[in-house]
Formats: structure tokens, C-alpha cells, sequence
């Protein structure tokens, strides 16, 4: 059933930010290999009706990313931190 009453927030992985997902098929370097996939998954998510915002899962892989994937993870934040502030 559709409805147009309920407010959706997009759960965005960005524990994933710069490793592989085995569980994705073939798309399971996309997280390694997309510098800006937050961006683009809000930017996809902002065209359905109901779309209220975004949440971050978890909160320390964009705060406290291990040296691992620093940089990726930050290039990523500011990604969406300019997509965010062109709202």
C-alpha cells in the first residue's frame, strides 16, 4: 500500500566507507571505489516524495575511522557536508 503520510529516513552504511562488501555481488567494490556514494545515495533519496533526512550507521566510521580508510572516509564527509550545505 502507498501512502504519502509516512516520513522516510535513508539508513546510510558508512561503516562500509573504503572496504569491500562480500555480501553486495558484483558490486562489492563500490564502497572502495566510489569516492562520493553518500552523496549520491542522499542525492538518489531526495527525489522520492517521502523523504525526510538521513542517518549515519555508525556514527565513529565518519568520526573515528580507523587509518585504514582515513582518507576515503574523509574525502566522503566532505562530499557530504558540501551536499548538505547546497540544500
Amino acid at each position: 500500500t502507498k501512502t504519502s503520510q509516512v516520513s522516510l529516513y535513508i539508513g546510510l552504511a558508512s561503516y562500509k566507507i573504503g572496504v569491500e562488501d562480500k555480501w553486495s555481488g558484483g558490486g562489492k567494490a563500490e564502497w572502495q571505489s566510489d569516492a562520493a556514494i553518500l552523496s549520491r545515495m542522499v542525492t538518489e533519496s531526495r527525489q522520492l516524495n517521502s523523504y525526510k533526512g538521513f542517518a549515519l550507521f555508525r556514527y565513529d566510521s565518519m568520526w573515528k575511522p580507523s587509518a585504514s580508510v582515513k582518507a576515503r572516509v574523509n574525502s566522503e564527509k566532505e562530499s557530504l557536508i558540501r551536499l548538505c550545505m547546497d540544500k
